[in-house]
Formats: C-alpha cells, sequence, structure tokens
C-alpha cells in the first residue's frame, strides 16, 4: 500500500503511450535513459496538476447521477 500511488501514476504514463506517439527521436532518447518511467514520475510527481479536482469533479457528477436515479425509482414506485 506504501507506493500504491507511484505504482497507479507509472501504470497511467505508460497507458498514455498508448493513445500518444512521441517522435522517433524523443523515444529513443527515453529508451536510452537508465530509468525513463522513474524519471518521468519524478517529474509528475513535481508538478501542480488539476488532478484532484477532476477526481472532485467525477464524485460529484455520479452523486447526481444517482440522486436523479434514486428519484426517478421512488416516483415509480408511487
Amino acid at each position: 500500500m506504501n507506493h500504491a500511488y507511484e505504482y497507479t501514476v507509472r501504470e497511467d504514463i505508460l497507458l498514455s503511450l498508448e493513445y500518444h506517439d512521441l517522435e522517433d527521436k524523443q523515444a529513443m532518447a527515453l529508451l536510452k535513459s537508465p530509468h525513463p518511467l522513474k524519471q518521468t514520475f519524478t517529474r509528475w510527481e513535481n508538478k501542480e496538476t488539476s488532478y484532484m479536482e477532476n477526481i472532485w469533479d467525477t464524485v460529484q457528477e455520479q452523486a447526481k447521477t444517482a440522486e436523479t436515479r434514486q428519484r426517478s425509482k421512488a416516483q415509480k414506485e408511487r
């Protein structure tokens, strides 16, 4: 559990490579790096992002959807 966040972000970094292409020179430079995933994670860790804001927005959206469904279900049961 101590490294769950790091593991998750590293998985997301790898996943991003499935959806995007680097230029050949960039990819080769990364592959020649001693620890490209670790170095990318370290760079990510030092950035300010809106990740938690996106999580909260998603929680709120899901809560609104759940509320709407439950209200609709209650009306049908009447």
